[in-house]
């Protein structure tokens, strides 16, 4: 009779710590440690470690770049789907402009643009590339990087988001912007939550593998982000993250200039607690002539 009770005794304390580790297992750990705060006094530029980013003719804007700098070139070549990941030197830089066009309403015979000159750079590679028309905008340079993705597989961009979905809550004044896909079986998730602008709260970035929640950043309304990659680029085999913060022309003092900042995020340079370390921010500002005249 003792034994039988024992026996059950033992069972359920094994019942019991099963249970308990399976509970955390199951568990999501919360953390902003390292969350980046962006607003007005954000630095233009930043730097962890030599890290930087730098979008190829995006928005039109003088890159900056180093003749005799030697940087990681993401980019989609002419006639081929998928993009490559390679080190080239800047052995030169051609300056030029741009000529846009922009809607600007109707007018008497129809629809009115306003032509655009914008102030481009493009660098020379110690290797000539021959991007794929249309994906200039989609060519990032990359410097810093200790190790890459060898093996750089560019169809995971073609599933990002992988599942998205917006949700509203009127009661409490916010919208989430949510995208998930996988990445080595495990599910990853990336919310943008948005506060109404008039409870003067920051808004949230968040980044999950299902273990761990990190809050990647925290920034004004006046800003807008997006989810530009989240691709591997460190070879680490992890999500890494780049975003896209445009301030709203509202609030930008010159009216002719655009103001964007890429931030880069790596997985390899990640500390205890966290799925991914903010490493660079780059600050770009498009000059706009608005003054070329009007076509209609």
């Amino acid at each position: 009779m003792r034994k039988t009770k024992l026996l059950r005794i033992l069972f359920i304390v094994i019942f019991c710590l099963v249970q308990a580790s399976c509970q955390g297992q199951n568990k999501t750990i919360v953390t902003d440690k390292g969350a980046a705060i962006f607003d007005t006094d954000n630095p233009d530029n930043y730097s962890y470690n030599g890290y930087d980013l730098s979008p190829l003719n995006k928005d039109n804007y003088y890159l900056p770049l180093e003749i005799g700098s030697k940087w990681l070139v993401e980019y989609k070549e002419k006639g081929n789907r998928h993009s490559k990941l390679e080190f080239h030197s800047i052995e030169d830089t051609i300056k030029g402009y741009q000529k846009e066009y922009i809607y600007t309403g109707e007018g008497n015979f129809g629809s009115t643009y306003a032509a655009i000159l914008s102030a481009t750079t493009m660098p020379v590679l110690d290797k000539e590339i021959h991007i794929e028309p249309g994906y200039a905008s989609n060519t990032y340079f990359f410097k810093g990087f200790k190790s890459y993705n060898e093996k750089f597989d560019e169809w995971f961009a073609e599933e990002l988001p992988g599942d998205f979905e917006d949700v509203y809550n009127d009661e409490e004044d916010y919208t989430k912007d949510i995208s998930r896909w996988k990445k080595d079986e495990k599910v990853m998730t990336f919310i943008d939550l948005k506060h109404d602008k008039e409870q003067n709260k920051l808004n949230e970035i968040t980044f999950s593998d299902g273990n761990i929640s990190q809050i990647l950043l925290k920034y004004k309304y006046i800003f807008e982000c997006e989810l530009i990659s989240a691709l591997d680029y460190d070879g680490d085999g992890k999500s890494d993250i780049i975003l896209r913060m445009e301030k709203w022309s509202d609030f930008v003092e010159n009216k002719n200039k655009s103001e964007y900042y890429y931030l880069l995020f790596l997985s390899s340079e990640a500390e205890e607690g966290q799925l991914v370390k903010h490493v660079a921010t780059r600050k770009i500002e498009s000059i706009n002539d608005l003054g070329v005249g009007n076509e209609e």
